[in-house]
């Protein structure tokens, strides 16, 4: 979507950037009477700091353009970190607010980087004199995670590297009685244990021993190498690796039930799909080869001496349960429900993830403490891209004499300051830099 989008955007001709400034860049007139109107009135009521508004945030007028900071989006499930990105940056792009100045006209001082950077902007599809600012992510989530991303605009992409070692909050819910190569539903059904024994006592009794610090293991199927080679790859060949996968040292400073959820009283199913005996095979010599047998941490060898034995009951649902946790950073959530499961004499994967915080930014109704910032939802820039793409077109179908859609897109709405409703928000939002 992202990458057809600003593709479409980057095909009009030098002749029709006064039309499409109108689309993209009437935001940025507009808001810059807006500013002016906003400054006089200021001064003449001598308001100026009561204008600055939360977290003692400087006046749009008082910034300098173009607009960096840090912003934090609530990716949806189902989609690739590099999505949401790559949705943000044709509106950057289009707006003043956010966009580099054009390139210097003598293309001999042109920067070996800035050529590369050019080059890169043409294969996306962008327009060279509308520069894009630079657009980063301080901790990708996985297509199946939804919840809190934090995204760096401008200059503020030097300060993503603070969120990699944040402390982060998440919700995830686990379905019993089977287990996946990924601890998750988006790879078919490994190996299948009993739970109709499991209850909400069970799974209270063994969250207690996750709580603090801990060894844990990755997933078999994790972006974890052994010199360079994934542990699927060494079993394929029957090669052993070179060593065991080492145990990584995480916090859990927090882990509570939230939710026990009965057979028949939800929605969650296990993979409709099941490994064959060939694949089962190959993942148990992966699993000895690299010395990732069961109970090997020492929560799960306290309480799930009996995991891994026996098939689930036939025809029988399972319970899932939903956990609230804090964890460190480099912490598999998906192996906390994953051990957890093992720990109770069952099995278990993660059917949902959600990232309710990360830093200080949280997913709406996650607020807890008055230093949070809630993230805004991806919907808010989805859907001005797809307004600003259709705008476009209108535009291309116009310079080419060619009848309007009837149903075209005339562009973003603006505010009485002369900006679209994504941009009042990550002004009023984001945390500049």
């Amino acid at each position: 979507m992202g990458e057809e989008e600003t593709r479409g955007a980057g095909s009009l001709a030098q002749s029709e950037k006064g039309e499409e400034r109108k689309v993209g860049q009437s935001a940025a007139t507009g808001a810059e009477e807006g500013v002016r109107e906003a400054e006089e009135g200021a001064k003449e009521a001598g308001q100026a700091t009561a204008a600055e508004g939360e977290h003692g945030k400087r006046p749009l007028e008082m910034r300098a353009l173009p607009l960096s900071g840090l912003i934090g989006i609530v990716k949806p499930p189902c989609m690739t970190s590099m999505v949401v990105l790559d949705t943000l940056k044709p509106l950057l792009a289009s707006s003043r607010l956010f966009q580099l100045p054009p390139p210097p006209p003598d293309e001999g001082s042109v920067s070996r980087k800035r050529k590369r950077r050019d080059a890169h902007m043409r294969a996306k599809g962008m327009d060279l004199d509308v520069r894009c600012p630079k657009v980063g992510q301080g901790g990708t989530l996985d297509p199946l995670a939804e919840g809190v991303l934090v995204v760096g605009i401008g200059a503020a992409t030097k300060k993503l590297s603070q969120f990699l070692e944040c402390t982060k909050d998440y919700r995830a819910i686990g379905l019993l009685g089977t287990t996946t190569a990924s601890y998750d539903s988006d790879e078919p059904v490994l190996a299948r244990r009993p739970h109709a024994h499991v209850t909400k006592h069970t799974i209270e009794e063994a969250l207690e021993r996750f709580r603090g610090a801990q060894k844990q293991l990755p997933p078999l199927y994790s972006a974890i190498r052994i010199d360079g080679k994934r542990l699927f790859d060494y079993a394929r060949e029957g090669k052993d690796p070179p060593r065991k996968v080492e145990p990584r040292d995480v916090t859990i400073s927090s882990l509570t039930l939230t939710r026990f959820m009965d057979a028949g009283t939800h929605e969650y199913r296990e993979p409709a799909q099941e490994c064959s005996a060939e694949e089962k095979a190959l993942a148990e010599r992966a699993r000895r080869m690299a010395g990732l047998d069961e109970g090997v941490t020492g929560a799960t060898r306290q309480g799930g001496e009996e995991a891994g034995k026996g098939e689930s009951e036939a025809g029988s649902a399972p319970a899932a349960f939903e956990i609230d946790m804090s964890v460190s950073s480099g912490t598999y959530v998906r192996s906390v429900v994953h051990d957890v499961g093992q720990a109770c004499g069952s099995a278990a994967h993660v059917v949902k993830l959600v990232r309710t915080r990360q830093g200080a930014w949280v997913t709406p109704g996650h607020v807890t403490g008055d230093d949070c910032r809630v993230a805004l939802d991806f919907a808010l820039f989805d859907q001005a891209a797809k307004r600003l793409a259709a705008a476009k077109q209108q535009q291309r179908r116009q310079q080419g004499g060619e009848e309007p859609l009837e149903d075209g897109d005339e562009g973003e709405p603006l505010d009485e300051q002369g900006l679209a409703a994504w941009e009042r928000a990550l002004v009023d939002r984001m945390e500049a830099v």
